[in-house]
């Protein structure tokens, strides 16, 4: 249609051409595929910026736009495909700080999903050195990165796996495993990752976590509250990780980031 290549992940994340569309002629000149994309339509003077684990949070971070609708400026942040490959999340970090900071007036937060999280962080630490720091950092379902969650071998071992044993079709929070496994930005953070040392932001953090995944606390999680100490608080959402964000779980989200924005 466009003459483009677009990912797998793009094209499973959307199925029908009128969805392609919809992405990729987004009003104000954006591209979906750029390093920043505003998803709410009316303008706020705070914003939220939404930092992605990969193109398949698309959908879902729309969905929670949406609902933030009235409350704050919803903008999604995704690693630029020019830095996929063997890069840093400092230098992911960078891009997402000169995107911020091209819009400096009102409130600014900063959220994360998954490993999102993680480079979002980042991006907090850099912001906080320049002066410009959020107001708060929310991590939406992080996992603490340690071994073997970081590595970047067993991201790989997963995806010549999921290819041999005839898995890509199997579906994980709504999303396709192959989808997950080609997805660049994912591919870029994990890799990131691998060399990543995680340092602590000074300014408050809040972790929602999902009830399924808060049953494994201990390992999933404690890494922060060592990290964070006092300035972390918490809660959770029903569901499984991407779960937070279906229809019948996104009211509770909306409604805790809702009194994050306060």
């Amino acid at each position: 249609m466009t003459g483009e290549r677009h990912s797998i992940a793009f094209l499973m994340a959307y199925p029908t051409v009128a969805m392609q569309a919809m992405q990729l002629t987004r009003a104000d000149d954006q591209s979906a595929r750029s390093t920043l994309c505003t998803l709410s339509k009316e303008k706020h003077s705070t914003h939220l910026y939404l930092a992605a684990s990969g193109e398949g949070d698309r959908l879902r971070f729309q969905a929670l736009a949406d609902a933030m609708a009235g409350c704050c400026m919803v903008h999604m942040l995704l690693p630029p495909r020019a830095l996929s490959g063997q890069t840093s999340l400092e230098t992911i970090a960078q891009e997402y700080v000169r995107e911020i900071r091209r819009n400096p007036d009102g409130n600014i937060f900063l959220a994360g999903f998954s490993i999102g999280g993680v480079t979002a962080l980042e991006t907090a630490r850099q912001l906080e050195r320049m002066g410009t720091a959020p107001r708060r950092l929310i991590l939406l379902d992080t996992v603490y990165p340690r071994w073997p969650l970081q590595s970047h071998w067993l991201f790989k071992m997963l995806q010549w796996l999921s290819g041999r044993l005839l898995l890509n079709r199997i579906t994980l929070n709504d999303r396709k495993l192959q989808a997950m496994l080609t997805d660049p930005g994912i591919i870029a953070q994990l890799a990131g990752l691998n060399r990543h040392r995680v340092r602590p932001f000074k300014g408050e953090v809040l972790l929602i976590m999902t009830d399924r995944l808060r049953l494994f606390g201990c390992w999933f999680y404690a890494g922060w509250f060592r990290l964070l100490g006092d300035r972390l608080k918490t809660a959770h959402v029903p569901g499984l990780h991407g779960a937070m964000f279906q229809a019948r779980n996104l009211p509770a989200l909306s409604s805790i980031i809702r009194r994050a924005l306060q």
